[in-house]
């Protein structure tokens, strides 16, 4: 999944989280549930 997504996918949802913390916090919750989402989707993928 991280080659697919690549380790930009990743920086890319961590900044626009970090973004709109301030501005837009419906924003960033959503950005922050995707990166966990995504980790947790590659942490099983190696794991089984």
């Amino acid at each position: 999944m991280l080659k697919s997504h690549g380790v930009d996918y990743v920086t890319d949802v961590w900044n626009k989280m970090l973004d709109r913390k301030n501005t837009d916090n419906e924003g960033a919750i959503t950005a922050s549930r995707s990166l966990i989402e995504t980790v947790c989707k590659l942490y099983l993928m190696n794991v089984m």
